[in-house]
């Protein structure tokens, strides 16, 4: 099975090569910064499967569209297209700009329709899972933005998938995942806030847990080798 990862040198992404490489013959690592690309290829175990490709800017249509031709330009059929691409910075609703609304929808909505509006030109066979959250499923309060944009990315998807309906695409929709980023973001709302780190951990967690990193690599794989009709996996 052959694979590409769009956000590949984020935590989560880099986890899942990392620990389950031997599902894949051939894998295409996307991110916006080389060196961490190079760094990631450095810790894997053999380098001859692993492409990889600079994506500077996932907001740009024309960007993800070069990077998608760059994908079925491979020797080699892609199975499976893994989108991982998020940026979120809360904020109580009255402190957010407008500029930092437009970001985070950008980043997070409008980066995930133009990767299924390029991948479905070029193929309805692949495979998509794409990562979204728990937030766009339920509010959560200091997440305005980020829960309207994963909110969005769910019903782009369902609404597709009752538009084209033979098109393999599964969400996964975690809660607070232990990442160094999550958890810096949390510390800057409790600090602007004034409320304590373990309280925002306890409103905004499922049953007060952390999901680990290595649990999201499992549901993604689950998601991968599942073919059952279900769109949204909740870890």
């Amino acid at each position: 099975m052959n694979i590409a990862i769009f956000g590949a040198t984020s935590e989560i992404g880099s986890s899942f090569i990392k620990t389950k490489s031997a599902y894949f013959k051939q894998a295409v690592l996307i991110g916006r910064n080389e060196a961490k690309l190079n760094n990631l290829l450095k810790e894997l175990e053999s380098k001859n499967n692993y492409f990889t490709y600079i994506l500077k800017d996932a907001t740009n249509s024309l960007q993800i569209k070069a990077a998608i031709d760059f994908l079925y330009n491979q020797p080699f059929e892609l199975d499976v297209a893994l989108f991982l691409i998020g940026y979120n910075k809360p904020d109580s609703f009255g402190n957010i700009s407008e500029v930092s609304f437009n970001k985070i929808l950008r980043t997070n909505l409008y980066s995930c329709f133009y990767f299924l509006k390029h991948i479905l030109n070029k193929s309805e066979k692949t495979k998509i899972v794409i990562l979204s959250s728990t937030s766009g499923l339920k509010g959560f309060p200091s997440n305005v933005p980020y829960g309207a944009a994963k909110h969005g990315i769910i019903g782009l998807v369902t609404s597709l998938k009752a538009e084209k309906p033979n098109v393999s695409i599964k969400i996964i929709c975690p809660g607070l995942i232990n990442t160094k980023s999550l958890k810096k973001n949390i510390e800057k709302q409790s600090k602007n806030s004034k409320e304590p780190y373990n309280e925002i951990i306890k409103r905004l967690s499922i049953n007060n847990k952390w999901l680990e990193i290595n649990e999201i690599s499992e549901s993604i794989l689950e998601a991968i080798m599942s073919d059952n009709d279900k769109i949204i996996i909740e870890p």
